[in-house]
């Protein structure tokens, strides 16, 4: 009751997301003789929501002080829920909400990262464009500053204050400049991809560190996969302590590190990382990441890390035969002789402007978003097709560092900024300036 209040409070639509009868954090699931329980329940909310005083939950909203039902138009199953044991229970969700209630939109459940087998503004420029794409959303949306988990959220409370994140305006600009129809653009001048790194073969330290386990690492070898030269590593424990075991550097563009694992105590694995230049720059390989639920490779750069491989896998307390290959940037891995990961490090690469555009058929607005990324501003020339435009605007987050935020000490540091624009027929100049987020709109 309380999140359909709350979204009507703040003229939000409600999307409840449920469980889809699986955990995959353990691998364990309700047996599909018992799924009638989980689905019923999603009936039940969905009538809660929408029924009449005349039926069974849409009675008990009505008791509650609420007769009017409130409108609920989505519903999500599966929050992340990946994997064989999920995508077997979903069917069973999707046929008795449709058979019911064929007006709900049913949000299907995707892995947490954009690669793998699960499957924030220069981003949604492309989401804009995407045909195929109905929603997006952001989370975590809520923080308390007196309980933080991690610092993505987009707003932040105490007791007496709320703080907007420049996430926060981000969506919002979003949200509120939207065309009915998209229009196909062309740039010209602005065609440059500008590559962030220069890589093209992954060498450095290659190091194994606990994962909040204890466990033997034994039978170590790195092996020179271009000269056919083996470097044999001690045999060493890690511990719950997560300290790093060096085993070499290399400079081998084509190497094969390989050895066996078993786990004594925690319920994680290991972390793996290799062609590491410095402390903020290395690929690593998680055995067993997150919530040990996880067989990815990660790319670390300047800092921040980004999946660029996603498998399914939960470690036991069993012996394991590991193996890593890479190869230039070419990076495989196996477990027990399967093969579990393969994929290339891609050089990162920024186009000089992110755009999208679009029309508002009801009111007649062109509305382009734009978001330069880099660290120089772009002078554009505008020009724009069909009727000449009266006038011009531009609503922009701009001016501002990378490491820059909003606090509840200087809550309006970064906000968004309009100002108008000079408009000759059917051309206005524009300077986008560095690392910002613009949109300009025409009448």
């Amino acid at each position: 009751m309380s999140i359909f209040l709350f979204c009507e409070d703040i003229g939000a639509k409600p999307l409840p997301v449920l469980p889809g009868g699986f955990n995959p954090h353990t691998g364990e699931g309700a047996p599909l003789s018992e799924i009638g329980v989980w689905v019923q329940e999603a009936l039940d909310l969905i009538e809660f929501a929408n029924g009449g005083a005349d039926t069974c939950w849409g009675k008990i909203r009505a008791d509650l002080g609420h007769e009017k039902p409130f409108g609920l138009e989505y519903i999500a199953i599966g929050n992340e829920e990946i994997g064989d044991g999920f995508f077997e229970r979903y069917p069973y969700f999707h046929q008795a909400i449709r058979e019911k209630y064929p007006e709900i939109k049913i949000i299907n459940s995707a892995g947490p990262f954009a690669v793998g087998e699960g499957y924030e503004a220069a981003y949604m420029t492309h989401l804009e464009r995407s045909k195929a794409v109905g929603l997006a959303c952001y989370a975590p949306m809520l923080c308390n500053v007196g309980y933080v988990n991690w610092k993505p959220d987009m707003l932040w409370f105490d007791n007496h204050r709320i703080l907007k994140t420049p996430n926060y305006y981000v969506q919002k600009l979003f949200m509120e400049h939207q065309g009915t129809q998209e229009i196909a653009f062309e740039m010209a001048g602005l065609d440059e991809v500008i590559p962030l790194i220069e890589k093209d073969r992954l060498i450095g330290e290659i190091a194994i560190a606990g994962n909040d386990v204890a466990g033997s690492v034994w039978d170590v070898s790195v092996t020179d996969a271009e000269g056919g030269v083996a470097e044999h590593i001690p045999d060493f424990n890690v511990d719950t302590d997560n300290a790093e075991h060096i085993l070499t550097k290399t400079d081998c563009g084509h190497f094969v590190l390989e050895f066996s694992f078993r786990r004594r105590a925690g319920r994680k694995g290991l972390k793996i990382s290799f062609g590491r230049t410095d402390e903020k720059n290395y690929l690593q390989w998680e055995f067993g990441g997150w919530d040990n639920w996880d067989c990815n490779v990660n790319s670390v750069e300047n800092g921040r890390g980004s999946v660029i491989s996603h498998r399914i896998f939960h470690v036991e307390d069993k012996e394991y035969r590991l193996r890593l290959e890479v190869d230039g940037c070419h990076i495989r891995t196996w477990v027990n002789g399967e093969k579990y990961n393969d994929t290339v490090y891609r050089l990162p690469e920024l186009e000089e402007l992110y755009v999208a555009a679009s029309k508002d058929g009801e009111s007649g607005r062109t509305i382009v978003k734009a978001v330069n990324l880099t660290g120089e501003a772009k002078r554009v020339l505008v020009r724009l097709d069909g009727d000449a435009k009266r006038k011009a605007r531009a609503v922009c987050l701009k001016g501002h560092g990378l490491g820059e935020e909003n606090t509840f000490e200087e809550p309006d540091k970064i906000v968004p900024v309009e100002e108008v624009l000079a408009i000759s027929g059917n051309e206005a100049e524009y300077v986008f300036e560095a690392h910002s987020f613009t949109v300009l709109e025409f009448v």
